[in-house]
């Protein structure tokens, strides 16, 4: 069945201890400085290890995919009208701030990873609920600039027609793995391998 399980690995055994039947598709997981694991699908769910037993559920205001990533050890989801912050206090929610959302248009975050002090975002238009390839597609980065974040996309409209579907960074490379094979991007000289 498709479900959330909490599982416990010991002497080469996986031991199921909870299941959690409501939360299915999950797609992407990050934690936070809290050691909180966070799940995201359609909606997004925060388990707390200290409290085994519940599982709460963010359900945001529309119905597409949700893709949760961290940031400097703090939440963020990739959503169909943005990025928006996850904020802890009596009330837990997400927040969109306008300084992760300096896009045109109506954009959809499908993918995002923290590499550096920077955000690299998988990004598609969908501004008049089509999908339209245009300047706000594909793959960019957010640049953590002492002014703020600035969007930078210019080595990466060569390989605009590629669909990422995952990043893994070491100390040197990003490497996106995409529809159509492997990039690796060389984070010391800023040029495609």
């Amino acid at each position: 069945e498709n479900s959330l399980l909490l599982t416990k690995y010991q002497d080469h055994k996986i031991t199921i201890i909870k299941e959690y039947s409501y939360a299915k598709g999950i797609r992407s997981i990050a934690a936070d400085a809290k050691g909180n694991v966070f799940f995201a699908s359609t909606d997004v769910y925060r388990f707390n290890p200290r409290l085994p037993d519940t599982l709460m559920v963010f359900h945001e205001n529309d119905t597409t995919e949700k893709y949760v990533f961290s940031y400097n050890k703090e939440i963020f989801i990739g959503t169909e009208g943005g990025i928006l912050q996850f904020y802890e206090n009596t009330n837990p929610h997400f927040i969109k701030e306008s300084k992760y959302n300096n896009f045109k248009g109506n954009i959809q975050i499908p993918l995002a990873t923290q590499v550096g002090n920077d955000l690299w975002l998988y990004m598609i238009n969908i501004s008049d609920n089509i999908v339209s390839f245009s300047g706000e597609d594909g793959l960019c980065i957010l640049k953590n600039t002492p002014s703020g974040f600035i969007k930078d996309n210019k080595f990466f409209k060569q390989i605009k027609e590629l669909k990422p579907h995952c990043f893994l960074v070491d100390a040197d490379k990003v490497y996106i793995g995409t529809n159509d094979g492997l990039i690796s991007y060389n984070l010391k000289h800023n040029h495609k391998d």
